[in-house]
């Protein structure tokens, strides 16, 4: 079911509002965690049920937007039966993938986009959101992959040098959850369960430090194409991407980059 709805409302706003709902299967969902074991068991899974609403309101160059999206039946992996009986069982057992979690999304966002800002050649586009994101299984709810509280992001372009063009913008974001380096050596006593139920408690616990990166661009159009010369992360600042054993794995930090474009 899919309905989507545009209002032009009083005051000169346009509503738009979008309700729907979604199915699909979970092995169409590479980017999830254990997903060759999501294959492996297919025919002992769900279909992921998905419910999205979401509301945007426009007015000149503002835009103002909502949403929240819940999702049913997603794999999750259940540990085999050694874990839950312990010494009780010589029964080791595999891991396997079951529909029980539920995955939930909310969040708002602003946006300002304006031409001719302050000088006639000169745009501008700014924007932030606020989003939050949990998985959800039994009593334990955790930070999903995609919990970025904060996102901020503002570019200006100036056309006003003939062929060249001259552009910066900014991105500055909350650092994503990861889970801590869990202890291995209790998950192999003779009692496992104990330590992990204490990793589940500790996924996703953990987070990244935040990013900022100022980057700029350079362009010159000719008739069939255009050519131009960028630089990202100018200010060199170490961003965090990963957490390993050793600690934080960072970007390249600054890096150029040339292109050429043309078309006939």
């Amino acid at each position: 079911v899919r309905q989507q709805l545009n209002v032009s409302a009083p005051l000169g706003t346009s509503w738009d509002i979008h309700f729907g709902t979604y199915a699909e299967s979970p092995i169409n969902r590479i980017l999830e965690p254990w997903q060759a074991i999501v294959r492996a068991e297919e025919s002992d899974l769900q279909p992921i049920r998905t419910t999205l609403a979401a509301i945007t309101v426009k007015k000149g160059g503002i835009s103002i937007g909502a949403f929240t999206k819940r999702m049913n039946n997603v794999p999750v992996v259940i540990p085999p039966p050694v874990f839950w009986a312990g010494a009780q069982t010589n029964e080791e057992g595999r891991l396997e993938m079951k529909s029980l979690a539920t995955q939930q999304f909310t969040g708002w966002d602003i946006s300002y986009t304006r031409e001719r800002c302050i000088l006639k050649d000169l745009a501008f586009y700014g924007y932030y959101s606020h989003s939050r994101a949990n998985r959800r299984l039994d009593v334990w709810e955790i930070p999903h992959e995609l919990d970025i509280p904060h996102r901020f992001y503002a570019s200006a372009d100036y056309a006003g040098f003939g062929r060249w063009s001259l552009g910066a913008n900014i991105r500055i974001q909350s650092g994503t959850p990861y889970t801590p380096v869990p202890n291995y050596s209790a998950l192999k006593s003779d009692n496992p369960l104990p330590a992990l139920l204490g990793q589940v408690s500790k996924e996703n616990s953990m987070r990244l430090p935040y990013s900022v990166s100022l980057n700029i661009r350079t362009q010159y159009s000719f008739t069939h194409g255009t050519f131009y010369f960028s630089v990202a992360n100018v200010t060199n600042r170490e961003n965090a991407i990963i957490h390993s054993y050793r600690g934080y794995i960072y970007d390249a930090g600054i890096m150029p980059g040339i292109g050429l474009s043309y078309s006939w």
